[in-house]
């Protein structure tokens, strides 16, 4: 019961929680856009990520950091401008993301050379969140995601299809385990479930009602307000809580069908939140597929992750409350 009433609180303050003034960009994001002889960037950098912040500096150290590479060599970043984007819109706000925008000077139109493109970038921050950047990359109706660190340092503009589903897999691992509405939901969810076997049903309709909306609202045939499919997550966990909480108070059990079926309608609406994480990255073209397959898979490894343990636990807290 304490558990669904945490479940609880935590949902309603999600209900209540506004979206709080950010970032100018993303931090770490970015986008690198490629039109005819030249390729525009875009991009957030942590000021970690420099040994010294003045404007000089900071330049050259972008100029020998952040390289792009055709079959000819490398091709020198022009125009270089820094501008510092603060946490937030208040004044006096603390700065920890520079923005970055340049443009790479090409050998010749984009299209011809597209394949032989490689961008290397090595500045990255001291801090957990600051050691990977994403950059999403234009080239007319093609979009592609690159996901860039201390250890992939360089990759291809547009990388294979098996890439870009491997990528999207730790994406979908990383948007699970740090989605708290998303877990809150699936501790919620398990608390109900009795037994691995009824766990495995939940889980498999949670998993086939949000890859439906998943796939309809990444390819922008459902598209809903932000704020309202993040409401609707909330009230998902509202709904799902209050019940348990109603049916145990009532030492009664709630049948799995309508289990099942109340499992599926609230995966439908994560799924939209799902697809919202995928729209974000702004991709389109042939790897649009392969990123929403395994942004897909991804999120059924971090459902997984969380599931096996807490399942373990509340299993083991049931058959010692059984025995007290």
């Amino acid at each position: 019961m304490k558990v669904l009433g945490c479940c609880l609180a935590l949902a309603l303050l999600l209900c209540a929680s506004t979206p709080a003034a950010a970032h100018l960009m993303v931090a770490q994001k970015g986008t690198l856009n490629l039109q005819g002889d030249g390729a525009f960037l875009v991009l957030s950098l942590p000021v970690s990520a420099f040994a010294d912040t003045s404007e000089p500096q900071v330049v050259q150290q972008v100029l020998q950091r952040v390289v792009l590479r055709d079959a000819q060599g490398s091709r020198p970043l022009q125009g270089v401008l820094i501008s510092p984007s603060p946490d937030d819109d208040t004044p006096g706000s603390p700065v920890h993301q520079l923005v970055i925008l340049g443009r790479f000077a090409l050998a010749g139109p984009v299209p011809q050379g597209v394949e032989s493109l490689q961008l290397s970038l090595n500045l990255y921050g001291t801090g957990k969140e600051e050691q990977r950047t994403e950059l999403t990359v234009i080239n007319g109706d093609q979009r592609s995601l690159l996901i860039l660190d201390a250890q992939h340092a360089t990759q291809r503009l547009f990388p294979s299809h098996w890439q870009v589903f491997v990528d999207a897999i730790e994406l979908g691992v990383r948007h699970i385990l740090s989605g708290l509405d998303h877990l809150v939901f699936l501790a919620v969810v398990l608390f109900g479930a009795v037994g691995w076997r009824q766990v495995l049903v939940v889980l498999t309709t949670f998993t086939v009602g949000h890859a439906i909306t998943l796939v309809v609202g990444s390819m922008g045939w459902l598209v809903l307000p932000d704020v309202l499919v993040e409401s609707a997550i909330a009230l998902t966990i509202v709904v799902m809580a209050a019940l348990e909480w109603w049916m145990r108070r009532r030492s009664r059990v709630l049948a799995l069908r309508w289990r099942l079926l109340l499992v599926l309608g609230c995966a439908l609406i994560h799924g939209l939140g799902f697809a919202a994480a995928v729209r974000e990255l702004g991709l389109a073209g042939p790897r649009l597929w392969p990123t929403i397959a395994g942004f897909n898979v991804g999120i059924e490894a971090g459902q997984v992750l969380v599931a096996l343990p807490v399942m373990a636990v509340l299993l083991w807290w049931r058959r010692r409350s059984a025995i007290a």
